[in-house]
């Protein structure tokens, strides 16, 4: 079994019971390092098992170390202080469209993580629609339609924020039902966590794009993300 294949927890689990497995995974797909120089002395790094994981190792001589570096070292993951397996649940979690309560009591994580990674994961999708081509081009035709979001209401239904216009269109579909169940598909997400504020609208907005636009190979692309740039 492939990372990319995981549905659900369960499967990171069965697929990948062992901490080396996940990791040789990771490295595999790219998404960790495989190989690592010493910064002190530029010897390549041995992969060492500690009490809490793996550990990038280098030891000029026996019983005396040179450098240690974190298996995450140099990955999306590097300044990620919990352990991959956890921070790959997550991402799983949210993947299969649980809300942050749902993830937090799963998982028993705060609050206030799983806020930062739904935030993070959002901005990663964005960065996903950014990379990809725009619809249209010289001589096509595409229709564009517009929404209005209130961003978030406190209070008795009294607004505090401006409303926003957003411009968009689903790609070809031009009927009139078909229109409003796009707006309806982007609108839900925030409705679900009871509105948002306009600068963290476009990621909301990207996310729901990506997870349309990639469909069954969302995860894939999710992972592919994480891909380590040289």
């Amino acid at each position: 079994m492939s990372l990319v294949d995981i549905k659900s927890q369960s499967d990171l689990e069965t697929g990948f019971p062992t901490e080396k497995s996940l990791i040789e995974e990771l490295m595999k797909l790219k998404i960790v390092e495989s190989e690592k120089i010493c910064s002190k002395c530029g010897r390549g790094m041995e992969l060492r098992t500690r009490k809490d994981g793996y550990q990038w190792r280098c030891r000029k001589t026996s019983g005396k170390e040179c450098s240690t570096k974190t298996v995450k070292d140099g990955s999306w993951f590097s300044k990620v202080a919990m352990p991959l397996r956890q921070a790959l649940k997550i991402m799983i979690c949210w993947k299969m469209k649980m809300t942050g309560r749902q993830i937090e009591s799963l998982l028993k994580v705060s609050h206030v993580t799983i806020a930062d990674w739904r935030s993070m994961l959002r901005e990663m999708c964005s960065l996903m629609v950014c990379n990809n081509p725009p619809l249209g081009g010289l001589g096509k035709e595409v229709e564009v339609d517009e929404t209005l979001i209130h961003t978030r209401k406190y209070g008795c239904g009294a607004i505090r924020s401006e409303p926003v216009w957003v411009l968009g269109n689903d790609g070809l579909r031009v009927d009139t039902n078909c229109v409003e169940g796009y707006w309806r598909r982007k609108k839900k997400p925030i409705k679900t966590d009871n509105g948002t504020t306009n600068t963290m609208l476009p990621s909301y907005i990207g996310k729901s794009i990506a997870r349309e636009w990639h469909g069954d190979e969302f995860w894939a692309m999710l992972l592919k993300c994480l891909e380590i740039k040289k």
